[in-house]
């Protein structure tokens, strides 16, 4: 669901992403990281990737680190 448009999530599945990042800072973070990838891939912009690619590197997620 982090990675479906935003005009393919249901109500309910919005209402979790809503919920999730309010449980622990790590998923905002996962959540924000995941979808501005998925964005940059269904928007073909590769010029995004070195950005994206930097933020997963510094964030404090080992798993988007690497």
């Amino acid at each position: 669901m982090t990675l479906r448009r935003p005009t393919d999530v249901t109500e309910d599945e919005q209402h979790l992403l809503t919920r999730l990042p309010q449980a622990h800072a790590a998923f905002a973070q996962a959540i924000t990281l995941a979808q501005d990838f998925a964005q940059l891939l269904r928007a073909r912009q590769p010029e995004r990737l070195d950005g994206c690619l930097q933020q997963a590197a510094t964030s404090a997620l080992g798993a988007f680190q690497r």
